[in-house]
């Protein structure tokens, strides 16, 4: 079983990236593995806390074990080392997944992301695109950050605690991480391009989601899981055009005239919308995983909603992609993608699912990282400012008393400031 768990961080601040990390595991799909654990109940994953104690535990913190849960559990603003367990335990799994491909975009090669103590997180992390994007900018150092005012900079630490063997151990592989971010001006340029903010989250989240499907083994079961997107309950439309050519054996829907899909990734999307083109028909096709503004007219929604208007000749070219509705209540919305691809969004998922909790504390670790290196930029020109974490209420006094200083500098607004 390939078992796939993705989170995001930085949805709500208008200051500082956006952040969307995945990780991956392989668990022994057989039912010896399974009943070593107490199983989630919707689905008969393995409770890999268990499987994984007590090298793995939840919060709170108890050295040496590696407290993975949702980052807000995790991680405390203002204590003495608020980065330290994020950085402890992302560290300690991209030890332990030293020299396991993770693409840096779908369908891409590469060599192996190896020794990752020799570099540092955001260099490991994030693909070249998200680095460009960001050194880019004014207020961006080097990706080797050692100024974050939390201490300890971008360096990756040796884990404290031996996971590659205990995973081998239990017969688990750890295959890596997979994360996007977008910067304020690429925000700002897919609002341009006609997406919303949802549409970008969700960009960010498939993209990192599909690159580690990627890896799954012919015949292989795939369990994907997601915390719940806002209050939203259906996704069947937009999962339909956000996964192809994810998982081997299934072929990518044709593209129909008109709809201009080329398979592009939705960072590269958002990153040609900052480049200039507006274009909002141009921006959500070429994506592959933007919802457009209409989805309940594409072949995809229309069917799994049960109607019998979808175009026949449509339909067949989505037949591969139709998502089956499983259930979606409040709680959960669950859907299968032909017999082997099982995808969920659940309330609390960074509670309930390893994964998802792993992906949430390295989207958190690579945002504070951000936050860290935008702090130092302005306070070493203004010693006295208090730092910001970006959320908008303390973000409109940092913009205030930092407005003079951008100007002087020729930071735009449109590059700093998310819109809303």
């Amino acid at each position: 079983m390939l078992l796939i768990g993705a989170d995001e961080a930085g949805y709500g601040p208008r200051i500082g990236p956006l952040v969307a990390c995945a990780c991956a595991f392989r668990v022994p799909d057989d039912p010896a593995c399974a009943s070593q654990g107490h199983s989630l109940p919707v689905d008969g994953a393995p409770d890999l806390w268990r499987l994984l104690a007590p090298v793995v535990r939840r919060a709170p913190p108890a050295p040496p074990a590696l407290t993975v849960d949702d980052s807000k559990r995790v991680f405390i603003r203002g204590s003495a080392d608020a980065l330290g367990e994020l950085r402890r335990v992302v560290g300690a799994f991209l030890m332990a997944s030293a020299g396991a491909p993770v693409p840096a975009a779908p369908g891409e090669g590469g060599p192996p992301r190896s020794s990752p103590a020799a570099r540092g997180f955001l260099e490991v992390l994030l693909p070249p695109e998200c680095l460009h994007a960001w050194r880019s900018e004014k207020f961006a150092a080097p990706v080797r950050d050692t100024e974050d005012p939390e201490g300890g900079g971008d360096a990756i630490p040796l884990p404290g605690v031996r996971l590659a063997d205990e995973l081998a151990d239990r017969d688990i592989a750890f295959l890596g991480f997979s994360c996007r971010w977008v910067t304020p001006r690429q925000f700002n340029a897919a609002l341009d391009a006609g997406l919303n903010k949802a549409d970008i989250n969700w960009q960010c989240l498939a993209e990192a989601a599909r690159a580690l499907a990627g890896l799954a083994l012919p015949g292989e079961r795939i369990v994907m899981r997601f915390d719940r997107l806002g209050g939203r309950r259906f996704y069947a439309a937009r999962l339909a055009y956000a996964l192809p050519a994810a998982f081997p054996g299934r072929r990518e829907p044709e593209p129909r005239p008109g709809r201009d899909r080329d398979g592009t990734s939705g960072v590269r999307a958002i990153a040609r919308a900052s480049a200039g083109d507006r274009s909002p028909g141009r921006a959500a096709a070429d994506s592959g995983s933007a919802t457009p503004p209409r989805a309940e007219d594409r072949p995809a929604a229309r069917a799994a909603s049960g109607s019998d208007s979808c175009d026949p000749e449509q339909s067949a070219d989505f037949r591969y992609w139709l998502a089956t509705v499983v259930r979606e209540t409040p709680r959960e919305s669950r859907y299968l993608l032909g017999d082997s691809v099982d995808i969920a969004f659940r309330v609390g998922a960074d509670r309930d699912c390893l994964p998802v909790a792993l992906s949430s504390m390295a989207a958190k670790l690579l945002r504070e990282l951000a936050m860290g290196r935008i702090n130092a930029f302005f306070r070493s020109r203004m010693p006295s400012l208090r730092p910001t974490a970006g959320y908008p209420q303390d973000a409109a006094r940092f913009l205030r008393e930092t407005g003079l200083l951008r100007r002087a500098m020729g930071i735009e607004d449109d590059s700093f400031i998310r819109r809303v």
